[in-house]
């Protein structure tokens, strides 16, 4: 079976020409979809329609027992191509023009082009779009953990594998030019890989049964989440606001949670320690990221056989907060008796 690329190029372009001429702008052709037998010669890979009638002349069909793909790349997809969110990212900076409307389509085709590229030497850029595939990688993961297929188990490690792949190469600031093929061996070359990931990843090949596929998939998902941690950017301001009256009034609000963790540890009350600690630590969690702050961790000291432990961290980081707030010149609506506040004129 041969790939006929000279011969389906001319079949390409003459359907273009005779068809719809003012129905498409661009035949765009690469040579790294083919398999190794077919050579390196460029075919065409995807045509850029500006109307319905363009659309109409996609088709697939089989010639000599060889699958051929004619198909319509909306521009939209084009241009989200060079957002780099999209693993086919080569299909957009590996394009080669076979034909053109017009030189203005060309134009805005290589403009692309040179978007994308600009944005794989935007670190900033990049770090984010490796955090959507790391956000696409956790959620495949929510449910390889509990789907006993393995089909499905293999489909899902093999995407997950991909998406990170993906975001390593994004990371570097370079593209995978083979697709899924060879990745390793690419990976093997950059300077950000996590240590053991490109181990794990040749592995995946001979997972045996789910349960392979699923520790695979958490090592490799973590192996990433720690670079990704590593890598993450910093910046002179990281506070996402600087209004310490909302942070007091906050502070004065959650007075209520620090009074129950301090409450239920003292009463030896675990699964109560526990519940509203939880809710306690998603709100330090929520102003330490929006003011920038220090870490303020509380549940790595839980111990059921000794709730004060958490109940003295309970109290530095009040403590810690407090101080802040009044560091920034705001003040705390706070009284030290009921007449203190009963004549306080609120």
């Amino acid at each position: 079976m041969a790939y006929h690329a000279k011969e389906m190029n001319e079949w390409a372009i003459r359907k273009i020409e005779t068809e719809a001429p003012e129905d498409v702008d661009l035949l765009i052709g690469s040579p790294q979809w083919n398999v190794p037998e077919d050579g390196d010669e460029i075919s065409f890979n995807y045509f850029l329609p500006n109307s319905d009638r363009g659309f109409e002349l996609a088709m697939d069909f089989i010639v000599e027992g060889v699958g051929y793909d004619f198909w319509a790349m909306p521009w939209e997809r084009l241009e989200h191509l060079a957002t780099l969110k999209e693993g086919i990212t080569i299909s957009l900076l590996d394009g080669v023009v076979l034909w053109a409307r017009n030189d203005e389509a060309v134009k805005r085709f290589t403009g692309l082009q040179d978007l994308a590229r600009a944005r794989l030497q935007d670190t900033a850029y990049c770090y984010q779009t490796a955090l959507l595939n790391l956000d696409e990688a956790l959620n495949l993961y929510k449910v390889l953990v509990f789907d006993d297929n393995l089909s499905h188990a293999r489909k899902g490690l093999s995407r997950i594998a991909s998406l990170l792949s993906d975001a390593l190469g994004t990371l570097n600031g370079i593209y995978f030019k083979r697709g899924p093929e060879n990745q390793d061996q690419v990976l093997d070359t950059l300077k950000h890989v996590p240590e053991g990931f490109t181990d794990t990843y040749r592995q995946i090949p001979f997972a045996r049964d789910v349960e392979d596929c699923r520790k695979l998939a958490h090592t490799l998902i973590a192996k990433f989440r720690g670079l990704m941690v590593e890598m993450k950017p910093r910046t002179d301001s990281p506070a996402l606001s600087d209004n310490y009256s909302d942070l007091a009034s906050w502070y004065e609000e959650g007075a209520i949670w620090f009074r129950r963790l301090y409450t239920y540890t003292k009463n030896g009350d675990a699964a109560k320690t526990l519940q509203w600690g939880c809710s306690l630590q998603a709100e330090l969690d929520y102003v330490a990221n929006k003011y920038g702050l220090k870490p303020m961790d509380i549940l790595d000291l839980y111990d059921p056989e000794d709730l004060m432990v958490l109940n003295r961290r309970g109290h530095e980081v009040q403590n810690y907060l407090h101080q802040v707030i009044l560091d920034h010149g705001v003040k705390i609506r706070e009284f030290d008796s009921i007449e203190d506040f009963l004549n306080s004129g609120l």
